[in-house]
């Protein structure tokens, strides 16, 4: 059974849910996360904009991009509120937009003395609409690698952006969507491979994907650190998440590893009883 420690947040409960109402064959993992995120903002946008008014393809246009200069300000200022009235209010082409966002649950507001704050409900919401935003701004694929690489203090890192791990986790997943590839394949750094690494559910989600995993995994052949983190990767998905998915994807992973480095990176996160029990449930449950 997976993790649902995600879920403990009520507002991402809800839109799980209800953008997979219906479904019956998707998992619970981060592919799956990310993704309701991108079709919870469709939906919002769709709502509020009013599929009945006349002038509501205009209405969608003026929503979205409302939404993005606002997820711009944020990326920009690197905060987390905003006033209400007049910094989010004067977003939008029409302020009636504001408090119909918030209605939604995209974002909420609150008091602080006699000032009215707006914020981003959920960090995933926020690290999505921004890492869209950035997309959005940077249609071609060179100029989207010239600007990224100028971010990376941003996006990684101790100083990184307030919502950088959720930014990160959205351009994984938006990036080959947008460009054909993947974002660890456009700006080879250690840190896209790692973001890659660290988000393989994501990088699952399209074929040139898995061709990315099994390129970080030949590459890693004399890169001891490289196979560690990748051990540490699967061992989080199996023993944390409970998530066996895609697991035949790493096999390659030890065939190229020495004995010696099996048991170091791999054997020895194993040699407790209550972690063998585990992995043996799981087996057994799949």
């Amino acid at each position: 059974h997976p993790n649902l420690s995600e879920f403990q947040h009520p507002l991402l409960l809800k839109i799980f849910c209800t953008v997979n109402k219906g479904k019956h064959d998707f998992d619970i993992y981060g592919t799956s996360l990310t993704e309701s995120m991108q079709k919870y903002s469709e939906q919002m946008i769709e709502s509020v904009a009013d599929k009945e008014k006349p002038d509501y393809d205009i209405r969608r246009y003026e929503i979205k991009n409302g939404l993005r200069n606002y997820a711009q300000t944020i990326w920009d200022t690197d905060l987390r509120d905003m006033l209400y009235v007049p910094d989010f209010y004067e977003k939008f082409e029409k302020h009636e937009y504001a408090q119909k966002i918030v209605d939604e649950g995209c974002c909420s507001t609150e008091m602080e003395a006699t000032e009215c704050y707006v914020h981003f409900t959920y960090d995933m919401i926020a690290g999505y609409h921004i890492a869209e935003q950035i997309i959005a701004t940077h249609p071609q694929k060179a100029d989207f690698v010239s600007y990224i690489t100028s971010q990376q203090a941003k996006l990684f890192g101790k100083e990184c952006h307030t919502y950088g791990q959720d930014i990160v986790k959205s351009l994984v997943f938006l990036v080959p969507q947008k460009y054909g590839e993947q974002w660890s394949t456009l700006v080879p750094t250690a840190d896209t491979v790692a973001a890659t690494i660290e988000n393989l559910d994501g990088v699952f989600a399209s074929a040139n994907g898995r061709e990315t995993l099994q390129a970080i995994i030949a590459n890693s052949k004399n890169d001891n650190s490289m196979k560690e983190q990748l051990c540490e990767c699967i061992y989080h998905r199996v023993q944390n998440e409970h998530n066996l998915s895609h697991f035949k994807e790493f096999l390659q992973l030890f065939a190229i590893m020495q004995p010696s480095e099996i048991d170091e990176y791999w054997n020895g996160r194993f040699i407790t009883y209550p972690e063998m029990q585990s992995v043996r449930n799981q087996l057994h449950d799949d």
